[in-house]
């Protein structure tokens, strides 16, 4: 199978806020979304009901409250016929969170950028850093909803955030 074939060439957000967040429930008995890959990173939070997440070629069944990250030029998928399925995107270019000086606090930033580390493709609804997470996730989904005066810097703080948890707690991986 040709991966080029597979892009997204779909653009989020908008020029100035690069950055996509929704829910999605199954009110019409099916959801299928097709193997496809993008430059951005796509987070999938479960809020409940069940599907089948692929990540590159591993197939993950997840329940409510399980997380999923999936790096740049990753493929993915989503499949599921359960009904209560209802689940949270948040996508967005890594590069919108980068810091305009070369920090220490940018260089954690700099090295997902660059393919030098990757997010864990999963995070279980048990795993100790998951409710950490999710109330990060549900902070954005909330704002995006909401869109308050500086809605757009409090999520990207909110993203940054999830980053230095996921640093925090030891579950970028190097490469």
């Amino acid at each position: 199978m040709d991966k080029s074939s597979l892009y997204e060439k779909r653009s989020y957000g908008t020029y100035n806020f690069p950055m996509e967040f929704f829910e999605t429930k199954n009110s019409g008995g099916q959801v299928y979304i097709n193997l496809h890959w993008h430059r951005n990173i796509e987070i999938l939070l479960i809020h409940s009901g069940t599907c089948t997440v692929t990540v590159n070629k591993t197939d993950f069944s997840a329940v409510s409250g399980d997380i999923f990250i999936i790096n740049q030029e990753e493929l993915h998928r989503i499949c599921s016929e359960d009904t209560e399925l209802s689940y949270g995107a948040f996508i967005f270019p890594m590069a919108s969170l980068e810091f305009s000086a070369e920090d220490d606090a940018n260089k954690n930033i700099r090295r997902l950028i660059e393919g030098r580390r990757m997010f864990p493709e999963y995070i279980s609804a048990d795993d100790s850093i998951a409710l950490i997470l999710r109330d990060i996730l549900d902070s954005v989904l909330d704002a995006e909803t909401e869109k308050f005066s500086g809605y757009e810097l409090f999520i990207k703080s909110q993203l940054i955030r999830f980053v230095s948890e996921l640093v925090r707690h030891e579950r970028l991986t190097e490469l």
